[in-house]
């Protein structure tokens, strides 16, 4: 199915999109697979296609969260510049403290150039983060230049 937005890039839904939608087909770790295609083809991927796959399955949107997709999905968005998940990426910031989760926000707004980005939201959840991971997130904000 990924391959398959991939390919009609971003101009038409696959024929089993909806399937995507029942979470008796299409369970939790079946999105994270379909979530890793897109993360893997990446340079393949435009912002037409997120906004297709995004009005036909409501990723960004999707309530409740399912972390294991958004840790692929909202990286991806910043890293080709699909605006919508900007705001879903910092609301993860600013409410999950897992550096699983958090390390692929704040390096795909990094190597993106978003740099001013990743140390606003990093200065405002800082004291919700562990030292742990106020610690590893300095650093790896750090190691970045100005120029990403």
């Amino acid at each position: 199915m990924a391959q398959s937005y991939i390919d009609n890039q971003g101009n038409s839904s696959p024929a089993d999109f909806r399937d995507y939608l029942d979470n008796t087909k299409f369970y939790s770790n079946l999105k994270v697979i379909f979530h890793q295609h897109l993360v893997k083809n990446e340079k393949d991927i435009t912002e037409a296609i997120m906004k297709k796959i995004d009005q036909d399955l409501g990723v960004t949107t999707h309530s409740p969260l399912d972390y294991n997709v958004m840790q692929r999905w909202v990286p991806l968005g910043l890293r080709i510049g699909y605006l919508p998940v900007r705001f879903i990426g910092q609301e993860i910031t600013q409410t999950v403290g897992r550096m699983k989760y958090l390390s692929p926000i704040y390096t795909a707004l990094l190597v993106s150039g978003q740099k001013d980005v990743a140390e606003k939201w990093f200065k405002d959840s800082y004291s919700f983060y562990s030292p742990y991971a106020q610690f590893q997130l300095q650093r790896l904000i750090d190691s970045y230049s100005t120029e990403g």
